[in-house]
């Protein structure tokens, strides 16, 4: 069956609640090893559980090498809501910065899946491609965050 994923590991980023939870489950009951990181509690039984903070560097780095590889599908689901502050880091960047690490360390094997899961947050993106390109140009985790801030697109101001 060509939606199971028996004997297949997937990373669900953002997965202790809403839409997060809900593909996680939908990924075990798929037959998936699932690894959820996040930094609120995982509540979701069968799935092994990283603590993750996405405005966090070190944080990251510590989750990446906890979780291992292979991992075979990459669902990025977190996301916090305007006003928070370092949601440029926790949107984005973090999202950004696992996995350019966890693809520089061969996790993310040839025919692995990345996907992300958002609300309406992300609609219109278009209409910024020239912003949008300026900071996916930027490499580096602390320097892509402050292009947020000095750009004013960090919404917590």
């Amino acid at each position: 069956d060509g939606f199971r994923f028996d004997g297949k590991r997937v990373l669900v980023v953002g997965g202790a609640t809403g839409m997060g939870a809900a593909a996680a489950e939908l990924a075990l009951d798929l037959g998936a090893e699932v690894v959820v990181m996040d930094r609120a509690e995982v509540t979701l039984d069968g799935v092994t559980a990283i603590s993750l903070d996405l405005a966090s560097q070190e944080s990251i780095d510590a989750a990446a090498d906890a979780c291992g590889g292979p991992v075979h599908a990459l669902l990025a689901c977190a996301g916090v809501a305007d006003g928070t502050p370092g949601i440029e880091r926790i949107n984005f960047v973090g999202h950004r910065y696992l996995i350019d690490r966890m693809l520089d360390a061969g996790m993310l094997p040839a025919g692995s899946a990345i996907g992300f899961i958002s609300s309406t947050a992300g609609l219109g993106c278009e209409r910024n491609l020239d912003e949008l390109n300026e900071v996916l140009a930027i490499s580096d985790f602390d320097e892509a965050a402050a292009w947020f801030v000095e750009h004013r697109k960090a919404d917590y101001f």
